[in-house]
């Protein structure tokens, strides 16, 4: 709390509260999958559908999109840059990078042409996962004006002078350009990754690697990349679970972008801190979250 000595305003931290834990997101994602196997973790309404995961179901989707990206050769410590609105696959995608030590790169969807290349160069990023079409945003057409050699269908895979850091493109959903690979084939992919390779690849992640980086709005420069690391983000969520007051019977109904950290970290991931059950929609829609 904060108080008052000789009328200058100090901070006393507050020794309550959980002991800060050395863990990565992907080992506690596995130790709640255990724990509460059966529980509701996630529920994502989308327009045309809804998906429902318990913990166990959780970490099964999260390890086949483990897998795929394993398959697909990102690497760890790659910068991997996700473009979406919310989503099941962001949910899965903010575990299953984690999971195999790459970087998560948080991209507003709302950004345009320009503001996204200066992103995904300053981010040196070597993949990018993009929902084709935000709102009004019309993302392919940017990514194609970006880079030229998108005009051509490529499968996902690029090798160009044009931010030559950018290996592979994925698109999210069932329309998808012809120059990104779709996101459902990570799914076929994942049988060529064994379930061991996963386990090999997630024991070489530590606590103290980035886990995601977080550009600022860029209200006073230009936008500046924030590097998290597992032990911050996990133990931000496990102590704001513990502050909360949160247990494994609550539900979080969230109308936060997971592309923030508000979203990302202290809905997603606390609800996992905590053993409840999140519900986030594809965009803030005040009248379907009351009903």
């Amino acid at each position: 709390m904060s108080s008052q000595n000789s009328g200058v305003a100090w901070w006393r931290p507050d020794g309550n509260g959980p002991t800060l834990r050395d863990v990565t997101l992907g080992e506690m994602l596995d130790g709640q999958a255990a724990r509460f196997a059966h529980r509701p973790a996630v529920f994502i309404d989308e327009p045309g559908r809804a998906v429902h995961w318990t913990y166990a179901d959780l970490k099964a989707e999260v390890d086949i999109v483990a897998r795929g990206l394993i398959s697909v050769g990102v690497s760890r410590g790659e910068h991997v840059a996700v473009m979406a609105q919310n989503c099941a696959e962001w949910v899965l995608l903010e575990y299953a990078l984690a999971k195999i030590g790459a970087v998560l790169v948080t991209v507003n969807p709302a950004l345009l042409k320009d503001e996204i290349g200066y992103l995904l160069d300053q981010g040196k990023v070597g993949t990018l996962i993009f929902a084709p079409q935000f709102r009004s945003n019309d993302i392919s057409a940017s990514l194609s004006a970006l880079m030229p050699d998108l005009s051509r269908e490529t499968g996902g895979a690029r090798e160009a002078e044009t931010l030559p850091n950018l290996k592979r493109v994925i698109a999210i959903g069932a329309e998808f350009p012809g120059f990104a690979m779709p996101f459902d084939a990570l799914r076929e992919k994942a049988e060529r990754t064994s379930e061991q390779a996963l386990v090999d690849r997630q024991a070489e992640v530590q606590s103290g690697d980035v886990l995601m980086i977080q550009y600022t709005s860029g209200t006073t420069g230009k936008p500046k990349g924030a590097m998290l690391t597992h032990r911050s983000t996990v133990n931000n969520a496990r102590l704001s679970a513990d502050r909360a007051g949160f247990k494994e019977d609550d539900v979080l109904l969230s109308a936060m972008p997971l592309f923030h950290t508000a979203g990302c970290v202290c809905n997603v991931m606390t609800m996992l801190a905590a053993g409840g059950l999140l519900i986030t929609m594809d965009s803030f829609d005040p009248l379907r979250m009351l009903t």
